[in-house]
């Protein structure tokens, strides 16, 4: 799997350069490049960095974003055939990426909680993203059903992390899917999210982690059977 025609993308924050390195082709990739200095981007370029701001891009909601918008780059901007993402210090298992097989696309590994809803709301009550969704499905604005997000929030499984690899027709798909649901969440509530501050900024990457979440659970209705798997990743510290 691991030739010129692959490659993953680091997602890499401003003074926080990959932890790990990798047998497999990657390329590390700042977000939220809109808003480095002049120096810091003359730095990164000279380093062979990706840049988030480039070509077709969401690098300015980056605040509200986070890691979905090197996921974004990735997808609208490379033609690798096999092609995914990862966080700077959560890499693909290298053992994974090995033994890949083809036509599937990989998610990172469920964590299990009470339930997805409670976790959220414990940790995230200020972007109230259960009751957001479950509206913007009700109406039929997001490719997800009501009934796919209300199991989703209820069931106990998280994939979490904004995290996959697989071969690029999938990935696109993957891709599309979740940028169908989450830019009406972002145009809906916009106004809510630029109130908020701190931890508590990153509200669409926090709702995204849960709404992929659904994606994943119903797999086989967006990507047919056996077309989706969970993988492991690593964590440094």
């Amino acid at each position: 799997m691991a030739d010129n025609r692959s490659m993953l993308y680091w997602c890499c924050m401003d003074n926080h350069p990959p932890r790990f390195t990798s047998a497999f082709p990657m390329q590390a990739t700042i977000a939220g490049a809109t808003y480095l200095s002049d120096d810091r981007r003359a730095y990164y370029i000279g380093e062979n960095f990706t840049l988030d701001d480039s070509g077709d891009n969401i690098s300015c909601l980056n605040p509200w974003f986070g890691d979905l918008t090197v996921l974004y780059w990735a997808w609208k901007n490379t033609n690798h055939e096999y092609l995914g993402v990862c966080q700077y210090r959560r890499p693909w298992n290298e053992g994974g990426l090995a033994s890949s097989e083809e036509n599937v696309l990989y998610v990172p590994p469920a964590a299990i909680f009470a339930s997805v809803e409670q976790q959220y709301m414990d940790c995230h009550s200020a972007f109230n993203a259960p009751a957001f969704s479950r509206e913007l499905a009700s109406k039929g604005k997001i490719p997800l059903s009501y009934e796919m997000v209300d199991n989703a929030w209820k069931q106990q499984r998280f994939h979490g992390c904004n995290m996959a690899r697989g071969p690029k027709h999938l990935f696109d798909k993957y891709c599309e899917i979740v940028f169908a649901t989450m830019m009406p969440l972002w145009e809906e509530h916009q106004d809510l999210c630029k109130t908020l501050t701190g931890y508590q900024q990153r509200s669409i990457a926090f709702a995204a982690e849960r709404l992929i979440t659904a994606i994943v659970l119903n797999g086989d209705y967006f990507f047919g059977a056996g077309k989706l798997k969970e993988a492991r990743i690593d964590f440094t510290g």
